[in-house]
């Protein structure tokens, strides 16, 4: 017994290639630059809200923050972001 619908499963696989298509063409454009992606460059580049972060988090996606007190700013690394979606 199937639990999702080809035609779900097909768009679901569709988004997701999707995705890591925009993923590859941020790569692209940050060549040269640090490896890291702010929480703010992220949500802008998959369409994606802070509370789905929070899941991603949750389920496993590796976020970094800097050690001192009061920052705020999490970053993510490309390499964790197309790990992460890749095994989902």
């Amino acid at each position: 017994m199937e639990i999702l619908s080809k035609e779900i499963q097909l768009e679901w696989l569709q988004t997701q290639k999707e995705t890591l298509e925009t993923l590859v063409n941020l790569e692209m454009e940050r060549k040269g630059k640090l490896d890291l992606i702010t929480r703010e460059e992220l949500k802008e580049a998959l369409g994606v809200s802070g509370e789905t972060l929070r899941n991603w988090e949750l389920m496993g996606l590796q976020r970094f923050q800097t050690p001192m007190e009061r920052a705020r700013k999490v970053y993510y690394r490309p390499s964790d972001i197309y790990l992460f979606l890749s095994v989902r």
